[in-house]
């Protein structure tokens, strides 16, 4: 786990009701979702884990990449998480994110 997280995940979990997760489907971030979830899973094991899938291409690869967290924690967790849904990616984020300038324009335009 990464600097901190152990302590924070302690920290969180103490009145947690649930954890929920966000990740992309790239691997990298789906790596670190079950790493985050291991971590939970050993601290606290009672709490229950949704997953939410940010920034997809379709609800297929939503679907797809949640399936890989919840073979990847049914098999060496022997636990089951929660698909909480799909975020599908939105292209005017990013251009928000690299301009936040004209992004502003094209909303008072809009308006």
């Amino acid at each position: 786990s990464g600097p901190g997280l152990d302590g924070a995940i302690r920290t969180a979990t103490i009145s947690a009701d649930r954890l929920v997760v966000v990740s992309t489907p790239e691997p990298a971030a789906l790596t670190g979702a079950y790493a985050l979830m291991k971590v939970a899973h050993l601290r606290a094991p009672e709490i229950p884990i949704d997953v939410l899938i940010n920034r997809c291409g379709s609800d297929a690869d939503g679907t797809t990449a949640f399936d890989k967290l919840a073979t990847a924690c049914d098999h060496f967790l022997n636990r089951s998480i929660r698909h909480l849904g799909t975020v599908a990616e939105d292209p005017s984020l990013g251009l928000a994110a690299r301009d936040p300038e004209q992004c502003l324009t094209m909303i008072r335009r809009a308006s």
